[in-house]
């Protein structure tokens, strides 16, 4: 009935295809903050029809056909897996998944995948630390870990395409049983070291004249599915099943408390959906006889290692399995699908890293929620190390009103990341993430010279500036900057090596292709510049 679905670019009038086409290709890709006019063309005239993508319905537009319908699809700034289903009569006659790829002069979809399993992968580390799980458990409400949620979706295709290559091709072992069978339905070898016991057990009969025991001992031999790792992929599909139906039920009863919550409501569906997928690859004939495993902590064994199937398995399980577990906590409370948010926290966990990879260690880490006015809802995150401490979205209020004197003179401040040194008199760099690129930069750093000018403390009626250096952080992959920092325009200015170095303030590059070592030596050239 439906002949082809073309997306249209509203800017560019570019014309790409998502059915019939055997597979996207980069002239099909799509990308955050774009609009586009949805296009489906049918074979005949059609009835109250409906579009839905990520589970909101769009405006349906004037056609001047009959066998075609327009749509207008205005999308944000979101990335990620997303659902396009098209109804007629509220029946469901067309559904495919759709990737949104970041902006493409900010991140490629796969640095934002590593921008994810980052986040994951140094959260997890953090909140082993335990002081995160005192803050969850004294009230802080962070029952809608969206970060995970998310992470499931992105990589469900995966996984059950890896489930399913294993349950195709599957690792077996050859087990030999030894079971009585009466004479006429005897089948296989007898086993002649049990003749006597078989006589013993079931008596003797008469057999063309010789006696033979009633039940002949035969062995068996068996091809045996329940092995340690199809028992730990059993766990797994099981485990993520409970927990998404777990999540589920937790982000509706959320939706019920606070009136207007669209967005939860629609990540409860996605999480009942997905929770349901999982459980019915754990129903698949090939699980029924296989026993059950008791923790998430699998061993690389030989099958795991060698076995490419079960390798990919393996690989996928061990970064869905960071953060479900009871220790972790659910500690992100934010929809993974808002690029800018994702972008911001993930600069906070990088700097992290490129510290550890510096030597310092983290010897506390806290989370607890951001009670200002300004910031409702969200979460601060502190890092305390041996000489300083890193925060996330750190409230800085009035001075006179801050437990150190620290603070603003004019109103609250909330940078992203703040780092402070006890040790050169309190002395604070700071960090600002934008997810902005090329000349949007120019508005951005703005707010560097806010925070530098307006975070003080006083001394002896002497009012002190503590920001001693401020940088914004961008996706954005600055050209060569040999030349004399006087000879560049903005925003390309704010990235040269020696104007960073001459004001303490200026632009970093971060990106996930930034190797550690990069971020690491930016870093310990802004640390060496700290006053003594």
């Amino acid at each position: 009935m439906i002949k082809q679905i073309e997306l249209i670019e509203t800017r560019s009038k570019t014309r790409k295809r998502i059915w019939p086409n055997h597979q996207l290709d980069e002239d099909t890709k799509f990308y955050e903050n774009e609009e586009y006019l949805v296009e489906v063309t049918y074979s005949r005239a059609t009835n109250n029809t409906a579009l839905c993508i990520d589970d909101s319905e769009l405006l349906a537009l004037r056609s001047n056909q009959n066998n075609v319908d327009l749509w207008q699809w205005k999308v944000g700034f979101i990335a990620g897996s997303i659902d396009f289903e098209l109804f007629e009569n509220t029946k469901t006659i067309f559904c495919k998944k759709l990737i949104l790829s970041p902006s493409k002069s900010k991140l490629t979809y796969t640095e934002f995948e590593v921008m994810l399993s980052q986040i994951l992968q140094e959260s997890t580390e953090l909140f082993s630390l335990g002081e995160s799980r005192i803050s969850i458990s004294e009230g802080v409400d962070y029952s809608t870990p969206l970060t995970k949620l998310e992470y499931l979706r992105v990589n469900f295709n995966s996984i059950l395409l890896c489930v399913n290559e294993i349950i195709d091709n599957p690792i077996s072992y050859l087990r030999s049983n030894i079971e009585y069978q009466e004479l006429s339905k005897f089948t296989g070898a007898v086993d002649p070291t049990r003749i006597t016991e078989a006589h013993s057990i079931y008596g003797t009969v008469k057999v063309n004249q010789k006696l033979l025991p009633a039940k002949l001992p035969v062995k068996i031999c068996n091809s045996e599915l329940d092995i340690y790792e199809h028992r730990c992929i059993k766990h797994c599909l099981s485990v993520w099943a409970s927990w998404l139906l777990f999540t589920a039920k937790q982000i509706k009863k959320r939706t019920k408390k606070k009136r207007g919550e669209e967005t939860l409501l629609k990540w409860a569906k996605r999480a009942f959906k997905l929770s349901s997928s999982f459980e019915q690859l754990v129903q698949n004939d090939f699980f029924r006889d296989i026993n059950t495993f008791d923790s998430l902590l699998i061993e690389p064994t030989h099958i795991f290692s060698s076995t490419p199937q079960y390798r990919k398995f393996f690989e996928i399980q061990k970064k869905v399995n960071l953060g479900i577990g009871n220790s972790l906590g659910d500690y992100l409370q934010m929809p993974l699908a808002r690029t800018y948010k994702l972008y911001e926290i993930w600069c906070y966990y990088r700097v992290i890293s490129a510290m550890k990879f510096l030597g310092y260690g983290v010897r506390k880490f806290s989370i607890k929620e951001n009670t200002s006015p300004l910031n409702k809802g969200s979460i601060i995150l502190s890092a305390t190390f041996d000489d300083f401490s890193l925060h996330f979205q750190r409230n800085y209020d009035e001075y006179w009103k801050s437990d150190d004197g620290i603070g603003s003179y004019s109103r609250t401040m909330i940078p992203d990341i703040s780092l402070q040194v006890p040790s050169s008199d309190d002395s604070i760099i700071i960090f600002d993430a934008k997810y902005r690129v090329e000349t949007s930069l120019n508005e951005a750093i703005s707010s560097s010279h806010m925070y530098r000018d307006a975070i003080v403390c006083e001394d002896n009626d002497e009012i002190t500036r503590k920001v001693v250096g401020a940088y914004l952080l961008s996706p954005s992959i600055p050209s060569d900057s040999a030349g004399n920092w006087m000879d560049e325009s903005s925003p390309k200015v704010f990235f040269h090596p020696a104007y960073v170095k001459k004001f303490q303030f200026g632009i970093m590059s971060l990106n996930p292709s930034s190797s550690i070592e990069k971020v690491a030596e930016v870093l310990k050239r802004i640390l060496s510049s700290l006053p003594s």
